[in-house]
Formats: C-alpha cells, structure tokens, sequence
C-alpha cells in the first residue's frame, strides 16, 4: 500500500529536473513495479562519504587543488536539492524526509530529490497531521513535527538545513 501511494504521489508531482523522473509502471499484478530514472552515483550520503576519503581532514584545504572545487561542487549539490524541494512545495508536495540519504546522484552530479515514501499531497490543507505510529527520521525533524505531529512545506526547510549540515560536513 505504501508503494501505491509512492507512485500516485509521483504521478501527481510531474516532472523537474532535480526531481527523480517516474518511468513507468505496472500495477496490474503482484508484485506492482515502479520503474524511475537510473542514477549511476547512488546516493548523496554515499558520494559525500567518498570525497570524505579524498580529503579524511575534512577541511578541504589538505589536498591542493581539490578546495574550490569541491566547495563549487557542495554548493551546486544543495542548489539543486534547493530547486526540486522548491518545485515539490510548489506542487504542494510535502516530503517529510529529505536527507543525503534520499537524493540521488547523476553521473554528471546532478542531485534529484527521491524516495517519496513519507510524502503527501497537501494540496487542499497545507498542513499534514501525521496519524500512523511508525518509526520517523527525528533527526531531521522540526520541532513542530516532533511535539504535534504536524508536517508542512516549512518543516522540510527544517530538514533542508540538516541536509546542508550534511553536505559541509561531507556526510557526517
């Protein structure tokens, strides 16, 4: 059921270009596939954790060469986290779990938004209050969402400035 509702959410969304694009899929029969773009790098956390291993200091100072351009490509990854979280809560779209962990990475360092499984659609109330009982990423929760349950288009920007920690931190 979960999955279902990860793809009509993804159906309803459209398409951007730091938004993971929807394919295809099959629902006619068990099991149900979703079929969604492949990005070669994995994972933001991952390629973060990689040049970790380039620079182990993580001052980005200890390897010549390597400083300004690494710091062009960190911004360029939260730019484009920023873009495809702008283009999701403007199609009313609240992700309730952006983290490294769910943007994926493109050969040519694209970051694109990914793994809807905790988003809703928002649409009509701008506010979602949450009802289930399942574990939640707290980390990158607001405060709001944590005490009352409540989700909305400013408790992702709470999760944006943890994921920017992530990314300056190079995943820690």
């Amino acid at each position: 059921m979960e999955l279902l509702s990860e793809l009509k959410l993804m159906k309803t969304v459209g398409s951007h270009p730091n938004v993971v694009k929807l394919l295809g899929h099959c629902t006619e029969s068990d099991p149900v596939y979703i079929i969604v773009e492949y990005l070669a790098k994995g994972d933001l956390k991952k390629v973060l954790l990689g040049y970790r291993d380039k620079d182990p200091g993580a001052g980005y100072s200890n390897i010549p060469g390597l400083n300004k351009s690494l710091s062009r490509t960190l911004v360029k990854f939260a730019r484009d986290v920023a873009s495809g979280m702008a283009f999701l809560s403007s199609q009313q779209c609240v992700h309730r779990d952006l983290a490294a962990r769910n943007v994926l990475v493109s050969d040519d360092l694209v970051c694109k938004v990914s793994d809807f499984g905790l988003a809703r659609d928002v649409m009509n109330t701008r506010i979602y209050q949450r009802e289930s009982q399942g574990p939640l990423p707290m980390r990158w929760m607001a405060l709001e969402s944590l005490l009352d349950d409540v989700y909305t288009t400013e408790s992702d920007v709470w999760s944006f400035g943890v994921l920017l920690w992530e990314i300056v931190t190079l995943g820690e």
